[in-house]
Parts: structure tokens; C-alpha cells; sequence
């Protein structure tokens, strides 16, 4: 998410391999003996060396001694650094981790150990989302129009390299990424992503296909990628990344209008603010005007062209370290000083806590008539729960006379204190599934329906279900009632 705790990994490596030498040692020690004894047993020796042969050719034959039986179990030991450890140029505000801290705290640090897997080979992997993404695209005739081409696609033309940007799937984590491409073009050894300024990585200008003549460049391409989310999880990590916290620009954008317009006898605070926007009422929002207009929620389909544009790798928010790793493997290079990965997964967590904390302090300037400073560390505590990043079991610890005196390394801190804390990564998980299904079933049956048609290419190109466990019990329940 990848097995996917989220705490930092030290391996523990047990082995039961039975070594194929021991008759061989065995043989030895006993001649050694023999040459110190006298004639009568060095008489023997030819009969002791004909029985050993005979032995090891037994137990040979019948598997006593297998050479592929190397049996690795990891144990985890969980330790997190203070987040002064973790130093960042400047607060990412876009960042969607929580898929990453779920799949990379394991995954991605098992890279250090023995390749000794029982997973497929990622290559093939690979191929048959490939494959599956070709054939959805024979099955369905699209209307003849000029190509798309992915008009935001990323290029780095000395890789000849292609990455088609999805919001809500770890986009800023792989602009940081393509901004260490693009400028160190002639090396196999890249600068780490989390080193790159956040605010250098997006406004830098990129080429992409609206800047240069890409129909032809298009045929020079080594890689093109792209990385896809489960269409209901990505839905909901806009809703809480943009909606739950302060945040003026999308509360403006996205929550006003969708208390106006689907809000029956709104307050006046409400239709000026947006502040207690609900799931369900930005769900109407999507479906009715944001799915066409907004790429935090747009189709991938239609962000990225799939079928026009023959991806070469297809990467998943649920497989993220796994993918990031082929990637990685396919463009053959590694990153300074940290070429193992083994730190990503606090990097990430850490970079989630700084990101969210900055931003909501940042954005309550702005709104400070919409909700309380209390309000506001209340939502950002709900918001890392939310995200898997600490535990529900954790109550938030602040009064209100305390919360208005939080600055915003004084929260960083508190929530760094709760993320050490939160070191069960079953309950995590569970929790941050838990908060989705509860999402969704305040959602209309009929407003559910409408999202998968919308996304309804999304599901079928990229192998996700349509109907998973907490969608096809809200159906069903509602069957049920008729």
C-alpha cells in the first residue's frame, strides 16, 4: 500500500538450509583420525569411505539434502527517529501518503536484504496490467477527435521518458521525482526526491506534450508511466486532503458551492465559508460539474489518454514501493545517499505530519471567521487518524487555551509524539479502511451508482473492482430495504 506496516523495518533473517558439504566435512574429520591411529584402522578406511559415499547418495536421492530450501522470515523491530532527524527544504502541500506509508515501510526497505522473494517477478506483473489496460482499449470504440495525447504529461527528453501526472496518487512526490531527472540528464545517480524543494518541483517548467510537437516525439519514447488509485479511495482522500482542514482556496472552490447548490436551508456561515461541507454533498459536487473539470478528480481516463498513449509501466497507489522500485530498475538509477530506500517510508510519514500541519496553520490565517483554532486542531488530528498515520485509540490532547497557544513546531511536534505511538500497522490500516466504508455510507445509493459509471473505464482499464466488499454491502442493504 506491501506485509505493509508502516513502521521503519530491522530484518531478522532465519534460514533452515541443510548444507550439501556436511558428508564431505564428516569424511575429513574422521581421516584425520585415522592417520593418528594405527594400521589396523587405517585398514578400514577404504570400507568407512565406500559406506560414507553410499550414505550421501541415499540421503541425496531422497532429498535429505536439498540446496533450494532457504526459508527467510522477517521480523520486525519498530523504531522512528524525532522529527528534527527529518529535514525537508519546504513543506509539500499536495503530497497523498497515506497509500505510500502503508506499501513502502516494508516493501521498499526489504530492497537491503537478499533477493530470496516468493513474489512474482514485477516485470510480469507489469505486463499484464499492460495487457489489461490493451485489451479494455480494443473492447471500447472512443469517438474519432483529435488526440489528447495526456496534456500534462511530464517529458525528460534525454530519458525520453514520459510520466502522465494523476492528483491524489503521490503526483508531487513524482514531480520531485522528475525534477531529479531532468536535471542530472547524463547520470545514473539522481538527487532523492524528498531533497527537491516542493514549491521548486511545481513551478518548475517542465517540457510536456502541449510544449513541444509531440505526435512525432511520441514514437522516440523508451517509458511512459503513469500511476493509478482505486477510484473510491482517491475520491475520498480529495475530500479530506482539501475539505476536512482549512484550506481557502478549495473551501472556495469545491465546498461553497456544494453547500449552495445541494444544501437545503444552509446557514449563511455555511453558504460563506463551506466549513461543514459533508462527503455526501461533495459527492454530488463531483458528479454533477467536478469529474468534468477538476484533475484532483477527473478520470484517469481522461487526464492521461491511456489509450492513445501505449503506457509502458502502469503503477499502483496500492502497490506504490513495489512499482516505484520497477521504475526505478527500468531507467537504471539510484538516488544519493540513500540507494536502498530504507529510510522512505519515515521520510513520507514524517513529510505527511509537515505538510498537513503547515498548510492548515498556513490556510486558518485566511479563516479565522469560519472555525476556532481549536476547530482547526481537531480536524488535523482527525485527518492524520484518517490517514493511517496515528491511532484512533489517541484522543486529541489539546484544550483550547493550549491549542490557541500551538505554533506550528509546537503541533509537529505532538503529532510526530502520536506517530511514534501508533505502531500496530493492522490497527492503522483497519482504521483508515474503516473511515472509507463510513464515508460512503453516507452517500445516496443513486449518487453511488452515478460515480461508477463515471469512473467506470478507470475500474475495468486498471483491474480494480467496481463493487468492492463495503460498496456491495451499501447495495445490497439498500436491496434489501426496496
Amino acid at each position: 500500500m506491501l506485509s505493509e506496516d508502516i513502521e521503519e523495518r530491522s530484518w531478522c533473517i532465519e534460514t533452515d538450509v541443510i548444507m550439501t558439504w556436511l558428508p564431505c566435512m564428516t569424511c575429513r574429520r574422521r581421516l584425520t583420525q585415522l592417520r593418528t591411529s594405527g594400521s589396523r584402522r587405517r585398514r578400514r578406511l577404504p570400507w568407512m569411505m565406500v559406506t560414507a559415499t553410499l550414505v550421501f547418495l541415499i540421503f541425496s536421492y531422497t532429498g535429505v539434502f536439498e540446496t533450494n530450501r532457504t526459508k527467510i522470515k522477517y521480523v520486525p523491530r519498530q523504531h522512528r527517529p524525532e522529527i528534527s532527524a527529518i529535514h525537508h527544504h519546504h513543506p509539500n502541500y499536495s503530497l497523498t501518503p497515506e497509500e505510500l506509508l502503508r506499501e513502502l515501510g516494508s516493501t521498499l526497505a526489504a530492497s537491503s536484504v537478499p533477493s530470496v522473494s516468493t513474489e512474482p517477478d514485477w516485470a510480469d506483473v507489469q505486463k499484464a496490467r499492460v495487457d489489461l489496460m490493451k485489451e479494455h482499449c480494443k473492447r471500447h470504440i472512443f469517438s474519432a477527435r483529435k488526440p489528447t495525447y495526456g496534456i500534462g504529461s511530464i517529458l525528460d527528453k534525454n530519458r525520453k521518458l514520459l510520466y502522465c501526472p494523476v492528483e491524489k496518487v503521490a503526483s508531487t512526490f513524482m514531480r520531485r521525482f522528475m525534477y531529479s531527472l531532468v536535471h542530472n540528464p547524463h547520470s545514473k545517480t539522481v538527487t532523492y526526491p524528498f531533497h527537491v524543494p516542493i514549491d521548486v518541483a511545481l513551478k518548475y517548467k517542465y517540457d510536456t506534450t502541449k510544449t513541444i510537437h509531440f505526435r512525432d516525439y511520441n514514437k522516440a519514447l523508451n517509458t511512459k508511466f503513469l500511476f493509478v488509485r482505486e477510484p473510491y479511495s482517491r475520491l475520498f482522500s480529495a475530500f479530506v486532503d482539501k475539505l476536512l482542514v482549512p484550506n481557502d482556496v478549495y473551501w472556495k472552490w469545491w465546498a461553497v458551492p456544494a453547500v449552495s447548490k445541494f444544501r437545503k436551508s444552509a446557514s449563511a456561515k455555511s453558504k460563506r465559508c463551506g466549513n461543514d461541507v459533508t462527503f455526501s454533498e461533495f459527492v454530488k459536487h463531483v458528479i454533477s460539474r467536478l469529474h468534468r473539470t477538476d484533475p484532483h478528480v477527473k478520470s484517469v481516463k481522461a487526464l492521461c489518454a491511456p489509450c492513445e498513449m501505449n503506457y509502458t509501466v502502469i503503477g499502483h497507489s496500492e502497490t506504490f514501493s513495489r512499482d516505484f522500485r520497477y521504475l526505478v530498475d527500468v531507467l537504471n538509477i539510484s538516488f544519493e545517499g540513500n540507494s536502498s530506500f530504507q529510510n522512505l517510508s519515515i521520510d513520507v510519514a514524517k513529510d505527511a505530519i509537515m505538510d498537513s500541519t503547515n498548510g492548515a496553520f498556513s490556510h486558518y490565517k485566511k479563516l479565522q471567521t469560519c472555525l476556532t483554532k481549536f476547530e482547526m486542531g481537531q480536524r488535523l488530528w482527525t485527518k492524520m487518524q484518517i490517514r493511517g498515520v496515528i491511532s484512533n485509540d489517541l484522543e486529541f490532547p489539546l484544550s483550547e487555551q493550549e491549542m490557541d497557544e500551538a505554533t506550528v513546531r509546537s503541533f509537529m511536534l505532538l503529532l510526530d509524539k502520536a506517530y511514534a505511538q501508533s505502531d500496530n500497522g493492522t490497527q492503522l490500516r483497519e482504521q483508515k479502511t474503516r473511515a472509507l466504508s463510513e464515508a460512503f455510507e453516507t452517500v445516496p445509493v443513486e449518487d453511488i451508482r452515478k460515480l461508477t459509471e463515471i469512473y467506470s473505464l478507470d475500474f475495468e482499464m486498471f483491474g480494480y473492482d467496481k463493487y468492492p466488499d463495503f460498496i456491495a454491502s451499501i447495495l445490497e442493504r439498500d436491496k434489501t430495504a426496496q
